[in-house]
């Protein structure tokens, strides 16, 4: 893979990082740690930047962690969801080999069948 170069300016160090990841992906990633160390900054405005940047990197970590406890719940959810539908269809198919749905080919009702012999 080719590698990108991305400028970095942050907390008043300046680098240049090289990924294999796009320039526009690179640029996600320093606009986003730029805004979280930025908030941290005005949260905490006498904090030398090693403390900003450390709570920068837990905030961004905090939200990994929210993220992926939210993404396995979503599976969770979604996993639930498929046993039911397959239950449902399991259900669906059971009662339609039986002849039991709505406006299916079903036996008259005994009365029905009697009250027409009976004519």
């Amino acid at each position: 893979m080719a590698k990108h170069l991305a400028q970095v300016d942050i907390l008043g160090s300046s680098f240049t990082i090289k990924s294999d990841e796009s320039t526009e992906h690179l640029a996600e990633l320093i606009e986003h740690f730029s805004s979280r160390v930025a908030e941290a900054r005005r949260a905490m405005p006498q904090a030398d930047s090693l403390r900003v940047a450390i709570v920068s990197g837990l905030n961004i970590t905090d939200e990994l962690f929210r993220a992926r406890k939210e993404n396995a719940e979503t599976v969770r959810d979604a996993h639930a969801a498929g046993e039911i539908a397959s239950r449902l269809i399991g259900m669906i198919d059971q009662t339609l080999v039986a002849g039991d749905a709505v406006g299916g080919k079903t036996e008259p009702p005994a009365e029905t069948a009697e009250e027409s012999t009976a004519s």
